[in-house]
């Protein structure tokens, strides 16, 4: 008996290595092997210079284009000093990310169904198509959102488990100084029962830190609010343009409604204790209604994508984030600019959609797991380990 479960423990010890090298490699792959080497990552470097030269706290009021915070120029800056500037080095960074990101929905997926589903084939699908995506960020050199997309996962892991939730609240205020569509992460700190607590205060906390941050760049120079104004152009396959939008130039007033459609519709999910439902539609807003329309706008879909399959649907196979990686393919896959936006437009209105769906998860408690392969977690995972909650 014992030679039995021996081996069922060393299986299970070999599967989930084979697991995390499979990722980790289809990660670095994509990052390495891209049609796009550099993308705006030049751009970024020499922005990050300036705000360590002459233009300083200026820096966004004397290039309104930059549209990423002072965080995120700080850490461009590090991984471009001469001294050990690498492209090799900058991959594994951005591959590094992508694999956190999957890790946390790997540890969610146990703790709903079990230690080992979280090493299963599904969660294998589920990361490959995500570190596909992922690798549209190294390729056009935008760690600020890889950056931003990581503490996403972080937040969901937060909110789903109850876990750390200060911790959350602090890293989605140092994401509002990386990006600003990170904005929308804000209520997922939230929860139903804690509104007239403390707790309820977290966002503020979120806002006070991503305030902090960027308050010496406004009180510098008040131009830093340039930023807001949209610098992309109206792409042929955007959404926008099957409601009649034309022309380079866009109102300013179109990127806050993007911004404040999606928070509220964070919001709403997570009122309702849906915020994987609840974010992926905030997404699916800020994608229908970005003139913009780059691959790598579409890995933050395809995280949350592959985090509702791994966590709510019951289907052995990651269905949502295969189909929206069809129907969000890549220029080079299929480029009817009409098509293209309204596949776009029906895929943003399903995962709205989902924000109503009844479906309700359970989240397998820490001590509660049978699994021979795998020791009892040592941490609670209250309130969501031993009832039912939706996502």
């Amino acid at each position: 008996m014992n030679d039995f479960v021996s081996v069922r423990t060393t299986s299970a010890r070999l599967s989930r290595w084979i697991l995390w090298l499979a990722t980790y490699f289809a990660a670095l792959a994509g990052t390495l092997a891209t049609k796009h080497t550099d993308g705006d990552w030049d751009y970024f470097v020499d922005m990050s210079k300036q705000l360590a030269g002459d233009a300083g706290l200026s820096v966004y009021a004397q290039n309104p284009r930059i549209q990423s915070g002072p965080i995120s120029l700080l850490a461009v800056r590090i991984l471009s000093i001469d001294l050990w500037t690498s492209r090799l080095l900058i991959a594994l960074v951005f591959a590094g990310a992508g694999l956190l990101s999957i890790g946390i929905l790997y540890r969610l997926r146990a703790l709903k169904y079990g230690p080992s589903a979280g090493h299963d084939l599904t969660a294998l699908v589920g990361g490959v198509v995500l570190m596909f995506w992922w690798s549209f960020l190294r390729s056009f050199g935008h760690l600020d959102d890889a950056m931003v997309l990581t503490i996403a996962a972080v937040a969901l892991w937060s909110a789903l488990t109850g876990q750390r939730r200060l911790m959350t609240a602090v890293l989605i205020g140092v994401a509002l100084a990386i990006k600003p569509w990170a904005i929308f992460l804000l209520p997922m700190t939230l929860h139903r029962a804690d509104w007239r607590t403390r707790r309820g205060l977290y966002p503020l906390v979120s806002i006070a830190v991503g305030s902090l941050l960027w308050a010496p760049f406004f009180i510098a120079d008040p131009g830093t609010l340039d930023g807001m104004r949209p610098t992309v152009r109206l792409a042929p396959d955007s959404v926008l343009r099957l409601f009649g939008f034309a022309g380079e130039e866009l109102s300013p007033l179109l990127r806050v409604g993007q911004l404040v459609l999606a928070l509220v519709i964070v919001t709403v999910g997570a009122w309702r204790g849906r915020y994987i439902t609840g974010l992926l539609a905030g997404v699916a807003v800020r994608l229908a209604m970005d003139p913009g329309t780059w691959n790598y706008y579409a890995t933050g879909f395809i995280l949350v994508a592959v985090a509702w399959d791994l966590c709510e649907s019951r289907s052995r196979i990651p269905w949502l984030g295969l189909v929206t990686s069809l129907a969000l393919a890549p220029l080079w896959v299929y480029d009817q600019p009409e098509t293209r936006a309204i596949v776009r437009l029906a895929t943003s209105m399903v995962a709205v959609s989902l924000v109503l769906w009844p479906t309700r998860v359970r989240f397998a408690s820490a001590t509660s797991s049978t699994s021979v392969s795998d020791p009892p977690a040592q941490v609670s995972v209250a309130p969501y380990a031993t009832a039912h909650v939706s996502c």
